[in-house]
């Protein structure tokens, strides 16, 4: 019954098979709790369906830091307002204006608050504002867990602060 929903779903059933840039946009056009739930439901809850390997561009597991990585990250210097400018992945990485807030203010929890906001083009042709959040912990020093959820499915991120 949800419109945005059904939008999503024939959207992602009309991309050629394996054409994971196609159903990256449906998603990222079309998005509501609604599909969010169902997502968690098949692939996380019941794990009715499973998620195809990653294919090389997206493998990212595989890549170490070719550099040193910082002895103590000082949040006063991320705190606030980034753009990001380039990334590993063209499709998730690369949008044209892309502006990251950190808020390095370490809550009760001991977490630390982080948020994406990102524009991009639409399967509709308009232009359209995303977010992410995700929240984490600097549990090896120079190195910040990152957990979220993303469509309903969980993302966990290892950032490596390097110099």
């Amino acid at each position: 019954m949800d419109e945005i929903c059904r939008q999503n779903m024939q959207c992602a059933g009309g991309c050629p098979e394996g054409n994971t840039t196609c159903t990256f946009y449906c998603s990222e056009s079309y998005q509501t709790p609604t599909v969010d739930a169902m997502m968690r439901c098949m692939f996380v809850d019941h794990q009715c369906l499973s998620l195809p390997p990653p294919d090389p561009i997206n493998n990212a597991t595989c890549r170490e830091p070719t550099s040193a990585v910082v002895p103590e990250i000082d949040q006063k210097l991320l705190d606030g307002e980034w753009y990001v400018i380039g990334g590993f992945n063209p499709l998730y990485d690369c949008f044209d204006c892309q502006e990251l807030f950190f808020n390095w203010a370490i809550d009760e929890d001991g977490q630390w608050n982080y948020r994406a906001h990102y524009d991009l083009i639409a399967v509709n042709n308009t232009l359209i504002w995303n977010d992410a959040t995700m929240v984490g912990h600097e549990n090896t020093p120079g190195i910040i867990s990152m957990f979220g959820s993303s469509g309903g499915l969980d993302n966990n991120q290892d950032w490596y602060f390097l110099y």
